[in-house]
Parts: structure tokens; sequence; C-alpha cells
């Protein structure tokens, strides 16, 4: 069984300038092209995130230094807050460090360069719904008839745990072999040794964490493939 820190991407060396597994990486390119001739410029926010950035997020969060928002979107006063609905609002928005998808390298949040520049980008399902509308549309058509080059939604629709991400693909095929090596075994090691704040409260809840925000996720309806048989 591998140790959390394998699986955190932190080992992995990308050969790609956008910080890709190298099938993940060829798929996109070809996700990418087909969706050019639908006048989309499909583009990366984020890629590869390594477990020291994901832990910097997570605590800033944990301090109030990020904004944090409760599963509809709405802004929350952080003052307010009780150490549970901080952890509460945390996870529905941001991965624990060690168990997020995008340590893998096979995970993206996408846009459309035709429309605004990365920095402008919010990452709300509004405005997935709205002004990214012809680019949510092509890819929910294309995932539905497996033309997405083994791309899917992980978060799809909201399942009670991480709120709905309508940005958020990952590419099925090597995913999924990096998902089923992370246990509830290897989780809990993944907490115990990290430096995360708020860490009690998850040690309390582990079992039931792990089950609403990390397995909790869409999968598509057609078969996956083992890209080492392919």
């Amino acid at each position: 069984m591998p140790s959390f820190k394998e699986l955190t991407g932190r080992s992995n060396n990308f050969s790609n300038d956008i910080n890709l597994e190298k099938e993940t990486y060829k798929s996109f390119l070809k996700l990418k092209k087909t969706l050019s001739f639908k006048n989309i410029h499909l583009d990366i926010i984020s890629s590869y995130r390594s477990f020291d950035r994901q832990l910097i997020i997570w605590n800033e969060k944990a301090l109030g230094k990020r904004k944090l928002y409760d599963q509809n979107g709405s802004l929350l006063d952080y003052s307010t807050l009780t150490e549970t609905q901080i952890l509460n609002s945390i996870l529905c928005w941001s991965a624990i460090p060690g168990a997020s998808r995008h340590h893998w390298g096979t995970d993206i949040d996408i846009f459309d360069a035709n429309i605004k520049q990365k920095k402008q980008i919010a990452l709300t399902n509004e405005e997935y719904e709205n002004e990214f509308k012809n680019l949510s549309d092509q890819l929910t058509k294309l995932i539905s008839i497996n033309k997405s080059e083994g791309f899917y939604r992980p978060y799809n629709e909201y399942k009670g745990g991480i709120s709905k991400e309508l940005w958020h693909l990952s590419h099925l095929p090597t995913s999924h072999f990096f998902e089923k090596e992370y246990t509830f075994t290897v989780f809990k090691k993944n907490i115990e040794e990290s430096k995360l704040l708020l860490k009690d409260l998850l040690i309390k809840n582990l079992e039931f964490i792990f089950k609403k925000y990390v397995i909790n996720t869409s999968l598509p309806q057609w078969p996956i493939a083992n890209p080492l048989e392919a």
C-alpha cells in the first residue's frame, strides 16, 4: 500500500508545461482541439497542486485569511462561526491537504479563454451556467456520449459533501487508480501526520468526513478503461 506522501504528487515530475500526468496531458490536448471547433478556447486555471500549496489554502481559510462560503456559495462572516462551522465551510469548497484530486496531476479546473482572462475567473456555478454556458453544455454533451477523451466531472452534482463544481474535470482512466489507492487507512495516516489546522476536529469525525467529502463523487455511466491495458 502506498503512503499518503506518494499519493499527494510530491514525488511526481511532469514533463509538460501544464503539470499534468502524461496520459491526462495527451487527452487534454485532444479535448482542447475538439472544443476549438465549437469556438471554445479551452484553458486551465489549476492543474497539479502540491500538498504544501493545498495546506496553505486550508490553513489560511481556517484562520479567516481567505473568504468562506456556505454550500450555496453565500459569503460567511468568519467572526461569527464556530470551529465546526468553519470546518464545514472549508470542506464544502476545498479538499483536505493530501485528499485533493489535484495532487495526482489528473484533475483540472477549466475555462473558456475566449470569454474571460484567467485572472477574471470567479469559479462559481453561476458563472459556468451563464457566461461559460457554451463550454458547460458542450462538456455535458461530450461526457454523456463518452467523447470527452476520458474526462468527467467528479462533482457534477451536490451529493451532500463537496459542492457542485462545473469547472472541475478529472481524467477517469488515470485518476480512478489513484482514487482506489487513497483508502481510509491512507487518509487516516495523512491526517495524523499533517500539520493542518482543525486537525483534532477532523480526527474526531474521520470516517464520516472520508465518506462524505473524499469518496463521495459522481461517476459517469461509461466503463472505466485501464490505460495499462491499452
